[in-house]
């Protein structure tokens, strides 16, 4: 019997190394644009090359708001990801109501934020909770939160100026960071 329950904490435990660990979606930092475009299943939408990086985007679906997903490779490694959320509202308050639906589904799967953003610029209308996606739009507060793992940043953010909402989740590698930080640092040095 001893040896029949060894047998099956050894073959679990076998099963469980064997799955493979995901960053973002089904790739893992560092993976190559082709391995990300075997991987991914959404329907492509552009690819293009900008200040050293190499952009593939997709159209998608995701905590039923529509969205343009894009993946960012310096070297051919991936070492971003984001989702830039198309919604459109005419009630400005439903864009504040779609940034509380994704950062709940981010509680569920990483935990509670280890930084939750609320930053007025204007506080006119900060006490009227009905007016905040007003507020947003007028650029008057940005929404945000922060989670991170052992090997990723995630960032969540509701931002609005001059009547124009982004609404963005943006995952970051740890590891390769310093690849997007060096072409950022090369290009800042070529102006002075």
């Amino acid at each position: 019997m001893k040896r029949i329950l060894l047998l099956l904490a050894l073959t679990a435990s076998l099963a469980a190394a064997q799955q493979p660990t995901y960053d973002f979606r089904s790739v893992s930092w560092g993976a190559s644009v082709a391995q990300v475009k075997s991987a991914e299943t959404a329907e492509k939408w552009d690819e293009t090359d900008l200040r050293g990086r190499h952009i593939v985007g997709y159209k998608d679906v995701v905590g039923d708001l529509d969205c343009t997903l894009m993946y960012f490779f310096v070297a051919d490694q991936l070492v971003r990801a984001q989702y830039v959320f198309d919604e459109k509202h005419v009630d400005h308050g439903a864009f504040v109501d779609d940034f509380h639906k994704i950062k709940n589904i981010l509680i569920d799967k990483y935990g509670q934020p280890s930084a939750d953003l609320t930053r007025w610029k204007n506080n006119l209308y900060h006490d009227h909770p009905d007016k905040w996606g007003q507020a947003v739009a007028a650029g008057h507060l940005n929404l945000g939160a922060l989670w991170e793992t052992t090997r990723s940043e995630i960032m969540l953010g509701l931002t609005g100026d001059n009547f124009e909402i982004k609404h963005m989740l943006v995952y970051r590698t740890k590891d390769l960071r310093h690849l997007e930080d060096d072409l950022d640092k090369a290009a800042t040095d070529k102006k002075f």
